[in-house]
Formats: structure tokens, C-alpha cells, sequence
């Protein structure tokens, strides 16, 4: 089993059967029965097999990202890669149905042993051949009824076909087989909240947390994230990404993919390709095709230049005028790049691209305003664009219109999202907190947990969520499930530590809360429930000692707070002053602040801007220096060499010109690697 990117069979020895010809044999692979004369199927018979079918799948999910970043249209000359991915796509499955195919026959020769049923149901299950899958693992309970991993299995079956209250009940029965478990019992629970029996998850998260207690997690110099949950899916969640979304053109062919009906999918995905303006190229000498190929070199002038005689050439083809609006945008012309994507999108209404792209560039030219309405036009004409969706919920978000941000964010991420799920989740958890509202917190905190359940940070957010709504046992658990995964993780522990002390649980917080200091000294909290534990067991001096370091740092903190509230402000009259044309004031005030942030750019360039406008140009020069050495910007470089000039360094302007220009460049170029690769 392999961690949410998949199915692998037996993940204690699976990564041995790729690299090595003899491993060990592990107790729950046993033959159970005597074979009789036909024999038993040896390990590698049975597994070495399931892991080569495997690396076919693996084949299969690097084709689906081909072609998802094809899909894009980035430079506009993806037309041979969308083909030749559908293609391999279609050539990966075809050989991934042999290869099981084949698999099946060759058991068929041995005598019939639970471990024969378990490698078939993996092999399945990994294919999403959930039925099948069941069947098999049903069988090899028949044959071993002591087996846990056949219930666990099936459990991961009825989870991928969305049928919770199934398994749960397997997971109860692997339970009671395996020991108590803790991962089994951690996985019951989240089966149990799916299918809205929370009072036993919550009775099972206190087994979970209570089973922990005789084996706690310790943090250690050497100690790193590892993957205890198991979780089935083509495509693997990982936290940070930002959301990626299917076009609508392709969206049905996704849809079917990700409910692992394959064939169905590439057959829509076929159909899709040949409706896609992106295709209809006409050939090698296409000038659209030649500009594209000089974007995706970074020669933003000569495909500027080609894309410009596209569009006189055939001022109705809409792709013409994208990728013209995708060079301006990244040439940093937006009033041209807007006009251009704007007649795109009048041509071919429904160009889900060309209207991402208009919103894009009006959010980098400072017309949230444009770019809101133009995302509302999206949703009205194309309504199952989950990326407009998305990206309307993050100028609400930005406007601090959280209902409105909330309901954009839900409709995303209920339109197929292909990777991101986990940062869709934090997103709106941490929206529903803002509002207070817990329980829907919970609910998208518990999302994310499935759907990357080997992220210690989101077991230890819906943990905090939990805690703020009383709800100790299912917090604790939250933040023992991080510290499996990642014993190293402070927060978790000083958080723990903090639920330990609300429980009674003295001795326990002491542990946990110098296990946290341990790691990060700066955890306030936990000085104050080491303190107040200790009291409680009677070790007052000590307890007495942990309250002054807290009292200590909480003053620190205090006075911290102060400082940064007397920045903001000073900053916020300097700007004022400025806006007033009292450049002296300003320049002044920029000055106080830069006792505090020394090293902060922009209040480098203000002061320097001021002290410009005051006439001072001399004075301007060093702050302006010192912020073009801190970050190379066009913007400072000008600044400075019109500094240099002004006082008649004419040679040094120039050479701060230079700089300027060699910035500019680079800006353009890392803007269009923003733009193409991802925005």
C-alpha cells in the first residue's frame, strides 16, 4: 500500500521487491493451508508480479499529468503533447489490463491460498476495481480468518467507493485482530465520522489516544514525517499546492478518470481534444505555432513580433489574440495584453482560457474591480469552471468578504479539482474559523485530513479546532495522529501538552510540554502548562521557576506587539505625509522606522523617494543603494540612477540604467515562467 498516491502490495517489503532478488518472508504472508499437489505460490510469485503491474499504473498516473499540463495551453503549441498523452494514456491501460490479465492466469496454476486472493484484491483495488477487489478479499478471509490486513484492505475498498459505514465495520474487525492498532483505530474513526456516527468515532478516538499511552511518540535528532495512514487515489494530495482544475472541455473526461473508469475516460478525453481550439493548428509552419515555440524559448520580442502579424493576418482567430495577450502580459504591457485577451474572448465566448487569462492580468494591474465582474461573466458562461471559481473566492477573500469567498472556494472544490484539495481545505477551514463558525471548520478540516492524511499540520489545525470547541478526546487524538507522522512536530506537542493539563493529566503535559521546549523554546504556552502541572503535582518551586519564564516571555511578547503597533502607525503617517507633499515629515518618519526594520526594502525606497521629492538627493542615495543591494529590482535601480543624475554621477546612472534594464528582463522572464508554468 502505498501512501495516497496508490496501491503497492505489502508496504513493509514492497520497495524490496523492486531493488532485490531475495527478502524476507513477513508473518502475514505465510501459507495457512497445506497446498496439497498442486503447491503454493512463493512470495515472489505472487508479489514481485503485483509490484511490476505497479510501475504500469505509475506509467498510467505520469501520462494523466502530461496531460493535465498540456491541457493548459500555456505557450499554445501543446497540441502534439495533448495527442501524444491521450495516446499514452490509452497505450498505458491497455497494458495495465494485460498485465492483470496475465497475473490471473499465472495463479491460476497454484493451490488456492488466502495469499493468492489478498495479491489479486491489491491488484484490483490499485486498478480501482473495487467489486472485484472485494470479492477476492472476501475469499482470503474465508480462507485465513485471522488475517487483519484482509479487512483492512477491504476497508480501503469501501472507502474508495464512498461507502464509509462498510468500512467501518471492517476496520472494527481488523481492530480486533490486529491488537488494537493504532493507525486501524485512527482510520475507524474518520469511517465512523463519514458516515455520521460521531459519538463512537469520538469513543474511538479515546481508545486511539488511550492505546498510544503505553508506546508514546518521542522525538529524536534523527527522526522524520513518515506515512502511517493508507489512502487510495490515482492522483496524490500534497500540502501547499495550489488547486489545479481541469478546463471544462475536459472536465466529464476527469470526472471518469478519477471514479476509475479509465476507458470511458481517454473515449471523452478523445472527444474533448478534437473540440479544442488549441488543436486546430495547421502544422509546422502555422505562425502561431512558430511564435509559440519563441514564448516558450523566453524570446518574448521575436514571438511578440510573429503573434502581432497572426493577428493581422487572421484578426478572428481567437488563439492569435490569446497568446499576443499572454506575451503582453508577460512583457509587462497590460493595457495591451488586456485588449488583446478581451478580443479573444468576444471571438470564442466560451475559451475558458483566454477568460482565465483576462482576470489574471486585469488581478496584476491593480483592477481587482474589472477582474471580479470578468469572473463573473466566466461562471455565468462557462459555470463548471472550477478555476474562475477559485479564483473569484480569492478576490472575495482579498476584499474580506468571507460568505461570498466561502460559497466561490465550496464550488471549486466541487468541480474536480485534480490536485490542491488539501490547500482548498485549509483555505475554507480557516474562513469558517474567521466566522466562528467550528463546525463547519471541522467538517473542511476533516477534508483535508482525508484527502492528505499523512499531513502532521493538518492533523494538528483540526486538532486546534477541536480544542477550541472542548472537545479534548477528538483533539488529543488529532494531535497524537501529527506526532506519528511527525514526532519532530512542536506545535503538536505543546498543543498536546495544553489538552494533557485540561484533562488532569499532569505527569503527561510535563512530558509532552518539555518534549515541545525541547524542540522550540519560544513555546510560551507550554511554559505556562508545565508551570501549572507541576503545581498540580506538588513541585511548586519548579512550577513556580516555569511561571517566571513564561511571565518573562509574555512581556516579551507584549512590548514586541507595541513595537510593531508604533511601526505600522509611524509608517502609515509617513505615507500620509508623503500623499501630502511633506516630503522633510516623511522623510523623517521613514527615518524612525528604519531604527526598527534596517533591513526592510520598501522603507529604504520610501525614505529615498522622499528625500528625492525634498530636494535631497544626495541623502537619497544611500538609503536607495541600500535597498537596490538588498533586492534587484528594475524600479530601485531607476530610482537610484535618476538619484545620480540629479546630482551629476552621470556615469554611475548610467550604469544603475543598465542594471535596470538587466532587471526589467529578468522580471519579464520569470513573469512569463509564472504565467506559463503556473499561475
Amino acid at each position: 500500500m502505498s501512501p495516497q498516491g496508490g496501491l503497492l502490495p505489502r508496504p513493509q517489503v514492497i520497495a524490496a521487491i523492486v531493488v532485490a532478488t531475495a527478502i524476507a518472508l513477513p508473518a502475514g504472508a505465510q501459507p495457512t493451508q497445506d497446498c496439497g499437489s498442486r503447491g503454493c505460490a512463493s512470495f515472489n510469485q505472487i508479489w514481485v508480479p503485483a509490484a511490476q503491474i505497479h510501475e504500469i499504473k505509475n506509467q498510467f498516473v505520469a501520462a494523466v499529468r502530461q496531460f493535465a499540463g498540456a491541457m493548459a495551453g500555456s505557450y499554445g503549441d501543446e497540441r502534439s503533447q495533448i495527442l501524444s498523452s491521450v495516446a499514452s494514456l490509452d497505450r498505458a491501460r491497455t497494458q495495465w489490463d494485460e498485465a492483470i490479465r496475465v497475473y490471473e492466469e499465472s495463479l491460476v496454476a497454484f493451490a488456492e491460498t488466502a495469499d493468492i486472493h489478498v495479491g489479486l484484491g491489491t491488484v484490483y483495488l490499485d486498478r480501482a476495481r473495487i467489486d472485484d477487489a472485494l470479492r477476492e478479499l472476501a475469499e482470503a478471509g474465508r480462507l485465513d480468518p485471522r488475517r487483519a490486513d484482509v479487512h483492512s484492505l477491504s476497508a480501503l475498498a469501501y472507502g474508495l467507493g464512498n461507502r464509509p459505514g462498510d468500512a467501518a465495520r471492517s476496520l472494527l474487525k481488523a481492530s480486533m485482530l490486529d491488537g488494537g492498532n493504532p493507525i486501524t483505530l485512527y482510520s475507524l474513526a474518520q469511517q465512523l465520522i463519514k458516515s455520521g456516527q460521531r459519538e463512537q468515532a469520538a469513543a474511538t478516538l479515546r481508545t486511539f489516544h488511550d492505546s498510544m499511552r503505553g508506546r508514546p511518540v518521542q522525538a529524536s535528532a534523527t527522526s522524520g514525517p513518515t506515512t502511517p495512514f493508507e489512502r487510495v487515489s490515482l492522483l496524490r494530495q500534497t500540502a501547499g499546492v495550489a488547486p489545479i482544475f481541469p478546463l471544462h472541455l475536459y472536465r466529464q473526461g476527469f470526472t471518469l478518470l478519477l471514479a476509475g473508469r479509465y476507458e470511458e475516460a481517454i473515449g471523452e478525453f478523445k472527444r474533448a481534444v478534437a473540440a479544442d481550439p488549441l488543436t486546430e493548428s495547421t502544422g509546422s509552419a502555422d505562425p502561431v505555432v512558430l511564435a509559440s515555440a519563441a514564448l516558450k524559448q523566453g524570446q518574448l520580442a521575436l514571438a511578440i513580433r510573429a503573434l502581432e502579424a497572426a493577428v493581422a493576418a487572421a484578426p478572428d482567430r481567437s488563439e492569435a489574440h490569446r497568446l499576443l495577450g499572454v506575451a503582453y502580459w508577460a512583457d509587462g504591457r497590460y493595457d495591451r495584453s488586456i485588449e488583446q485577451l478581451t478580443a479573444a474572448t468576444r471571438l470564442a465566448s466560451g475559451d475558458e482560457r483566454s477568460r482565465l487569462a483576462l482576470a489574471d492580468v486585469l488581478v496584476d494591474a491593480g483592477r481587482a474591480a474589472e477582474a471580479e465582474q470578468s469572473l463573473k461573466e466566466t461562471v455565468q458562461v462557462v459555470p463548471d469552471s472550477g478555476a474562475a471559481h477559485y479564483r473569484l473566492g480569492q478576490i472575495y477573500q482579498t476584499r474580506s468578504l468571507p460568505p461570498q469567498a466561502i460559497l466561490a472556494f465550496e464550488t471549486a472544490a466541487a468541480l474536480t479539482p485534480l490536485v490542491g484539495l488539501d490547500r482548498l481545505a485549509e483555505t475554507i477551514g480557516g474562513l469558517y474559523v474567521n466566522q466562528a463558525n467550528f463546525e463547519r471548520a471541522v467538517d473542511a478540516y476533516v477534508h483535508r485530513v482525508d484527502v492528505n492524511p499523512n499531513s502532521a499540520a493538518a492533523h494538528h489545525k483540526l486538532g486546534e479546532i477541536y480544542f477550541l470547541q472542548g472537545r479534548d478526546d477528538e483533539a488529543l487524538a488529532e494531535f497524537v495522529a501529527a506526532l506519528i507522522i511527525d514526532p519532530r512536530h512542536s506545535d503538536a506537542l505543546s498543543a498536546a501538552c495544553q489538552v494533557y493539563v485540561r484533562m488532569g493529566r499532569y505527569t503527561e503535559a510535563v512530558d509532552s510540554g518539555r518534549q515541545a521546549l525541547a524542540l522550540n523554546a519560544r513555546h510560551n504556552e507550554a511554559h505556562y502548562a508545565i508551570a501549572t502541572s507541576l503545581m498540580r503535582l506538588g513541585q511548586s518551586e519548579e512550577g513556580k521557576k516555569e511561571l517566571e519564564i513564561f511571565q518573562k516571555m509574555q512581556a516579551e511578547a507584549m512590548a514586541n506587539a507595541q513595537r510593531q503597533s508604533e511601526l505600522k502607525f509611524t509608517l502609515l503617517s509617513a505615507a500620509m505625509s508623503l500623499d501630502k507633499g511633506e516630503y522633510v515629515a516623511a522623510a523623517g518618519m521613514f527615518r524612525a522606522a528604519l531604527a526598527a526594520e534596517p533591513n526592510s526594502v520598501d522603507v529604504q525606497r520610501d525614505l529615498g523617494v522622499a528625500l528625492m521629492k525634498a530636494g535631497q538627493h544626495d541623502a537619497a542615495i544611500q538609503p536607495l543603494a541600500r535597498a537596490a543591494q538588498l533586492e534587484d529590482r528594475a524600479d530601485l535601480h531607476r530610482l537610484l540612477a535618476d538619484a545620480y543624475k540629479a546630482v551629476g554621477r552621470v556615469e554611475e546612472s548610467q550604469a544603475q540604467a543598465v542594471l535596470a534594464e538587466r532587471a526589467a528582463e529578468g522580471g519579464k522572464q520569470e513573469r512569463l515562467r509564472k504565467i506559463t508554468v503556473g499561475r
